[in-house]
């Protein structure tokens, strides 16, 4: 009877490390989720099928139109002043 306590008690302990350790991974993912939204750039006015099945001419637009405007306009947040 003692060993079957002992197991349970041995089971109940990792039960608790292993919850712990859980929480511990749930945290980093948030964490890791908030950091990479935070790194996505926005853009407005280009609707999202614009351009399915065609990523690299969408690249070489947005270059193209990026390249050609004031660069520090994009930082700027809401309409020009």
């Amino acid at each position: 009877m003692e060993d079957m306590v002992d197991a349970h008690n041995a089971s109940m302990e990792q039960i608790r490390s292993l919850t712990a350790q859980l929480h511990q991974c749930e945290a980093k993912l948030m964490d890791l989720e908030d950091r990479s939204r935070r790194s996505n750039i926005r853009l407005q006015g280009i609707p999202e099928e614009s351009s399915p099945g065609r990523p690299i001419q969408l690249r070489a637009w947005l270059f193209q139109m990026l390249s050609s405007q004031d660069p520090h306009g994009y930082a700027a947040i809401g309409p020009p002043a």
